[in-house]
């Protein structure tokens, strides 16, 4: 669970709590018990989402490893044919082999 989301649902179960203990108090600014029990709901949802998100996390963190490895793997065999292209043939004749000549 992310820091964010967990210190947010520690905050509110404590506000709740507290609500709860002295609704008495509070029903004269418009809280009630069913306004309490649909932030917990609320709460609950977060809790719920926030877990799906880190497993989504986990699996991109995975496939973005695997996606680096095959970049870096391309970029490796780019370079040692770009190489040899520019070791073995003139200036001129780079772009024939789909080298770019950047002057």
């Amino acid at each position: 669970m992310s820091k964010t989301i967990d210190a947010q649902i520690e905050k509110s179960d404590l506000l709740i709590e507290g609500f709860r203990k002295h609704i008495e108090d509070l029903r004269e600014w418009g809280v009630e018990e069913a306004d309490l029990d649909a932030m917990s709901e609320s709460l609950k949802k977060l809790k719920t989402a926030d877990e799906a998100c880190a497993e989504l996390r986990q699996e991109l963190s995975k496939r973005v490893k695997v996606m680096n490895d095959i970049l870096a793997d391309a970029k490796s065999h780019y370079l040692i044919y770009k190489r040899l292209v520019k070791e073995n043939f003139p200036q001129e004749a780079w772009q024939q082999y789909g080298v770019p000549d950047k002057r």
